[in-house]
């Protein structure tokens, strides 16, 4: 036991007392004083960790095919694996072949779409030629096309055929730097298959179908105008003499200074002016009630053959029997339209609106102006309208104005139709630094040829 110190609570005494007791009386005072017992409680022992529970993992199943030691437990197995593997080796080899199948009608078709341009279009060139030549001059049926290009950082200009089959190359001739020929111009003569090489006061012919030299004729000054006499050519220079020229061998001689009646003139490669030099032909300005003439049209050889520039009426009169005209509305908005009229009465047949019908749209002017070009009873036209900058090229009928097919270029805004040429297969349009190639029959375009 252990001894307990306490103070009286009546005198004040110091006591002692044993810890057993709970009472003890003072000595001095006779006070009884109560003993207080302190009880140290024991800190709690910290919880017993729970006691980890171990699950045993369950026991694999293992499925087995009770094969027994008869042949109908293999027989199972072996339709078990092929009711589950057959129908995924089917399927693989069906989805290859269908695959196979598939990627191979994709490369067709681009090869399709590509085959027409990509062999033209393996090198960089532009075409030098405002209106180019179309003819058939290897002999398969498609028209071929002639001109001139210069390929991209060369200052060589190229006299060159094109096949209108695949648009490979036929032959080619070196003309010469750029620089050294002042204002070369190109002719074709059909009936014998001559390509003419027109520059300064020399003709040089060459064979369409082999590209070949055939003759060089040199004349008493420079070229101004060429036409077709039989087997022969009349040329006239600008010192108002003119010569003849024989096609096969190009025996030159003098000739009249007019030409012969029965002559026909040869177009060059030149493309459309920016102020037309026919302008209204004979026709008046205000020809037709409430309308403005624009400008009318004729085929080269149609017209009368001129030296120089065609001022007068006579040097403007048009023999083909189907008349055309680009008019405007008078007064308001120029509302645009194509009219067909006859030739010797002047007289109205038709108007066709050349935008949306009913609609105040406009065309482009300028270089972007309409053209036309007259191939028997129908028309090649061109014209942009104001609302966008694809050049339109559509085939019309000259009897009553009807739209056969429509055809839209797209291309920069900068871009115009340059010229157009119209052959027995083709239609060729000068559309900016290439060429476009489109069926006559149906205006698909089946090539785009140049360009940088």
């Amino acid at each position: 036991m252990a001894i307990v110190k306490l103070v009286c609570q009546g005198c004040g005494a110091n006591l002692d007392a044993t810890d057993d007791v709970r009472m003890i009386a003072c000595g001095y005072c006779g006070t009884t004083n109560q003993i207080k017992q302190t009880v140290h409680q024991q800190p709690a022992p910290p919880p017993r960790p729970q006691p980890q529970m171990h699950y045993s993992p369950p026991p694999i199943q293992v499925n087995t095919v009770n094969t027994g030691s008869s042949g109908g437990g293999k027989a199972v197995l072996i339709i078990v694996l092929l009711v589950t593997f057959v129908p995924l080796v089917i399927g693989a080899i069906v989805a290859y072949t269908v695959f196979q199948s598939a990627s191979a009608v994709i490369d067709q078709v681009k090869v399709g779409i590509g085959n027409a341009t990509a062999s033209a279009n393996a090198r960089k060139y532009m075409w030098k030629n405002g209106r180019p030549f179309v003819a058939d001059v290897n002999g398969d049926g498609v028209d071929d096309l002639i001109g001139t290009i210069s390929e991209s950082g060369s200052q060589q200009l190229v006299l060159t055929a094109m096949s209108g089959s695949d648009w490979k190359t036929l032959w080619e001739v070196d003309l010469g730097r750029m620089s050294e020929l002042p204002s070369p111009t190109l002719y074709f003569e059909p009936g014998s298959k001559l390509v003419l090489f027109g520059l300064g006061a020399t003709l040089h012919a060459y064979d369409a179908a082999t590209g070949t030299d055939r003759w060089l004729a040199s004349m008493p000054d420079k070229l101004e105008a060429i036409a077709v006499d039989g087997d022969h050519l009349w040329v006239a220079t600008i010192d108002d003499a003119a010569s003849q020229v024989t096609l096969a061998e190009g025996k030159l001689s003098p000739g009249q200074p007019e030409p012969p009646a029965t002559a026909k003139v040869l177009r060059d490669d030149a493309g459309y002016d920016l102020i037309p030099e026919l302008r209204q032909l004979d026709l008046k300005h205000n020809q037709f009630q409430d309308l403005r003439v624009q400008q009318a049209f004729c085929p080269e050889q149609d017209l009368p053959i001129a030296r120089g520039r065609r001022h007068d009426d006579d040097a403007k009169r048009c023999a083909n029997p189907h008349g055309i005209a680009f008019v405007t509305r008078d007064k308001g908005t120029q509302i645009p339209y194509f009219l067909g009229y006859a030739r010797d009465t002047k007289a109205e047949l038709w108007r066709v609106q050349l935008t949306k019908p009913g609609s105040l749209e406009t065309v482009e002017s300028g270089f972007a102006q309409p053209r036309v070009e007259i191939i028997g009873d129908d028309a090649i036209v061109s014209f942009v309208p104001s609302s966008d900058s694809e050049a339109r090229i559509r085939r019309i009928s000259l009897a009553d104005g009807s739209t056969k097919w429509e055809t839209r270029l797209g291309g920069d805004a900068h871009e115009n139709v340059e010229g157009m040429v119209v052959g027995d297969t083709l239609v060729i349009v000068t559309y900016g630094q290439s060429m476009r190639a489109l069926s006559l029959e149906t205006g698909e375009e089946l090539a785009k040829l140049g360009g940088w």
